[in-house]
């Protein structure tokens, strides 16, 4: 009916300016001015403010899934690096054609100056006193004691650890011992035949040892003035 009316009538607003509807307009422009910029600012802020809450739940979201991931990494890494392990125990037990138990390290145990390994196979697991411990890199030690499901392992660089062992290179043999350091000591002839970075290995007298088994490489030579 409104646009009607308006239509019909003989008012024309837009040609001429009429006194009273210019002043009104002119004292409501300011108040129409504010509330307009008033209400766009709030809607603004609201948006603003609906967006940042919504960047802020992505972001959660987005960290949960980053924790979740690393996680994984960190497992797929560990199983990475354990099949390599075992990949590698797998050529050793090939290579000296002996079988295997594979167990983990569980603790190491230090009293004074004895030094060993605990690991997670005993009796029950046909390990038994005297037997090579052995990594994919060569020998670690020895067992010491068995339970029925663990064992003690006598390592490499303990004092009282002695092993007959011959340099693979000239087949020279000498007997290994460990040290208050923990580093093994080979004691040789001043005209022994004996180099930098040879690489030392059981010589097989001891029957639980088998022969060739890697024991460590010469990092040092000291010459001593017993000769």
């Amino acid at each position: 009916i409104l646009p009607f009316v308006f239509l019909s009538s003989s008012m024309q607003p837009w040609s001429g300016r009429q006194l009273g509807l210019f002043l009104v307009q002119e004292i409501l422009y300011p108040i129409e001015l504010t509330w307009l910029k008033a209400t766009n600012q709030v809607q603004q802020s609201w948006s603003s403010y609906v967006d940042l809450r919504r960047v802020a739940q992505e972001n959660m979201n987005l960290q949960r899934e980053l924790t979740v991931m690393q996680g994984r990494t960190l497992d797929y890494d560990s199983l990475l690096q354990e099949t390599t392990r075992l990949r590698s125990l797998l050529g050793f037990a090939k290579k000296y054609e002996r079988r295997i138990s594979v167990v983990e390290v569980l603790n190491i145990a230090k009293h004074g100056q004895f030094e060993s390994l605990r690991i997670a196979g005993g009796s029950l697991d046909d390990i038994r006193t005297g037997m090579p411990v052995v990594a994919a890199d060569g020998l670690i030690g020895r067992v010491l004691r068995t339970g029925l499901k663990f064992s003690d392992v006598q390592v490499l660089g303990d004092p009282n650890f002695n092993l007959d062992v011959v340099i693979e290179r000239t087949r020279v043999r000498g007997v290994l011992k460990g040290s208050v350091s923990m580093q093994s000591i080979l004691q040789l002839h001043r005209r022994a035949d004996i180099r930098i970075g040879d690489t030392i290995v059981t010589s097989g007298i001891v029957k639980s040892l088998p022969k060739g088994l890697p024991v460590g490489k010469v990092i040092r030579i000291r010459y001593d003035a017993d000769n």
